[in-house]
């Protein structure tokens, strides 16, 4: 979901936090957010942004935010990575394959839980303080019973599967997709 990110320090452990504050004007804008924090607060896995509260804010009687607190990411997103990295010199290749194991591991964790990310790209991808890969932004993230499939055409037209650009049935293959891509 489009948010604003803030830093934060947690009241009770002082750790820095980040707060994605998400404007609402409806309840379907509302439950929509909410639906990022619920799918969160069941995930534990190392390679998934750890949630840790959320809670509504009312600023002035017409605006509103939905506020999810989630883990700090001090190295910011991959793509940021990347592209100084690569302005310095190349990315080794053992880092490479350390990186796409731990997007592996967590695609592999939201499939065993039937959830489809729908939007991963490099700017979805965080980079936790020791250097972890955590895979962030669950906003249109889709769960899926045992055997069905999601047809709705989302996320970044550059990552989007085949079978998502035509608006065909698709499941968590279209993930695997985004990933190669």
């Amino acid at each position: 979901s489009i948010g604003q990110v803030l830093l934060a320090e947690h009241k009770k452990t002082h750790e820095e936090v980040a707060i994605k504050r998400m404007e609402w004007a409806s309840f379907d804008d509302a439950n929509l957010h909410l639906n990022e924090a619920q799918k969160l607060r069941d995930l534990n896995h190392k390679n998934i942004m750890k949630y840790l509260k959320v809670f509504l804010n009312k600023y002035s009687t017409d605006t509103h935010f939905v506020c999810l607190c989630i883990e700090y990411c001090p190295g910011g997103d991959l793509q940021q990575f990347i592209s100084s990295t690569c302005k310095k010199g190349k990315i080794a290749e053992k880092d490479i394959l350390s990186y796409a194991e731990q997007i592996a591991a967590g695609l592999q964790y939201l499939h065993e839980h039937n959830i489809i990310h729908r939007d991963l790209k490099p700017q979805n991808i965080l980079i936790a303080a020791d250097g972890t890969l955590k895979i962030g932004d669950f906003g249109i993230s889709r769960q899926l019973g045992t055997q069905s499939m999601a047809n709705t055409q989302c996320g970044t037209i550059q990552y989007m599967s085949y079978e998502m650009l035509n608006m065909a049935p698709y499941d968590q293959a279209t993930d695997m997709y985004s990933f190669g891509v």
